[in-house]
């Protein structure tokens, strides 16, 4: 029995030693793999840098070649040429009409027979896309709402 002991004490002290070499050999193998990915990390980056440098240094050199600069100034003078051009529209689009007057005999100014057939239109509740139509002879506009009307839809203009 004594010897089973000393077998026993001989395999747990044998089997320490190993698992204490084999936790220093994983520890050595984890600083080892981490100088290794810190190595990898920073040659990445460097190669990166490389490239980026070389990028920049390709694009400055692209924008600066003759076809590419000419192209530029087209595109600066196209928009010069646009911005008159919207200028001289917006200048145009102010334009602004005061009035217009319908002569048949008498003046009738048709801002205000619009705003009476607006008016006539809101006071029959009725809404929608309204169409005047003037018949001169009677003095009268008629209208319709959404392309539907009826002899009810008339308003009597007086002269101005």
């Amino acid at each position: 029995m004594a010897r089973k002991r000393l077998n026993k004490e001989k395999i747990v002290n044998k089997t320490a030693a190993i698992a204490g070499k084999t936790v220093d050999a994983l520890e050595t193998a984890a600083d080892k793999t981490e100088d290794v990915v810190e190595n990898v990390v920073e040659s990445a980056k460097e190669k990166v840098e490389n490239v980026v440098d070389s990028a920049k240094d390709k694009m400055e050199e692209f924008m600066n070649k003759p076809e590419v600069v000419e192209a530029k100034e087209d595109i600066t003078n196209a928009v010069e040429e646009a911005t008159e051009t919207v200028k001289t529209a917006a200048k145009t689009v102010r334009t602004k009409v005061s009035e217009v007057i319908l002569q048949y005999g008498e003046d009738f100014l048709i801002a205000d027979i619009e705003k009476a057939v607006k008016k006539d239109a809101a006071d029959k509740k009725l809404k929608g896309d309204i169409k005047i139509y003037l018949n001169l002879e009677e003095k009268a506009a008629y209208y319709t709402v959404d392309g539907k009307g009826d002899e009810t839809m008339k308003v009597s203009f007086s002269s101005k």
